[in-house]
């Protein structure tokens, strides 16, 4: 049988993707391209759709994680993201009163002071 990863989807980023060799959490940062609305695989209604300039996979937020990114980006408008650093991880949850395991955004932030899009002097930086 090949790895769990191999057979699920390549296409877009879950939570099993920010999970080490040992199945624990890992922590990955990325750069936001773009935010668009699309229709995730397995759901019924569009939802933000979250695309990065290190990988050709796409990441379906959930909203409570969308919502953490404007609150620390201290921007409601989602074409003033781009360009930011974005750091993920997987997390204990529950969906549909099941236990799983969901992505969690870590921090984000605008990585290059002096720019257009210069983040809060409180704005967490690595």
């Amino acid at each position: 049988m090949p790895p769990f990863r191999k057979i699920l989807c390549a296409d877009h980023l879950g939570a099993d993707d920010f999970v080490g060799r040992d199945m624990e959490p890992v922590e990955h940062t990325l750069t936001i391209k773009d935010v668009r609305i699309g229709k995730p695989p397995a759901g019924k209604k569009e939802r933000p759709q979250f695309f990065f300039n290190e990988t050709p996979k796409s990441a379906f937020l959930p909203n409570s994680q969308v919502k953490a990114i404007a609150h620390q980006l201290r921007r409601g408008n989602t074409e003033d993201w781009v360009g930011a650093k974005i750091t993920i991880t997987s997390r204990a949850t529950t969906m549909a009163g099941q236990a799983t395991t969901g992505m969690k955004v870590v921090r984000c932030w605008f990585a290059q002071p002096g720019a257009s899009k210069e983040a809060p002097a409180d704005a967490p930086q690595v």
